[in-house]
């Protein structure tokens, strides 16, 4: 399993995750904007604290019980990503039609 820690404060930024292993870890959103690229196929588990901050993980088919936001595939996907998501003031963008280039 890999770990990851990111921190976006005061800007735009773009993530570009693999698939093909376990990956857990946080990322920090502080007045950001944060596009967030993870490969089909990847089970995503998101638990979130926002305030005043946005997503789109609904429009890409996650599911949200309470704070957290899965992929219907999360327990059966031979690859996953769990991440804690701490947004402020901030928007994550998960696989945006512009891409994370």
């Amino acid at each position: 399993m890999s770990s990851l820690d990111l921190s976006f404060n005061a800007g735009a930024g773009s993530v570009t995750l693999p698939s093909g292993s376990t990956i857990s870890g946080t990322l920090h959103a502080n007045v950001a904007s944060v596009r967030l690229c993870v490969p089909s196929g990847v089970g995503l588990r998101f638990q979130v604290n926002s305030s005043l901050a946005s997503n789109n993980f609904a429009d890409r088919g996650l599911v949200q019980s309470g704070s957290v936001w899965t992929t219907p595939d999360y327990g059966t996907a031979s690859s996953n990503i769990a991440l804690d998501i701490d947004e402020n003031l901030s928007s994550v963008s998960l696989n945006p039609a512009e891409g994370c280039q």
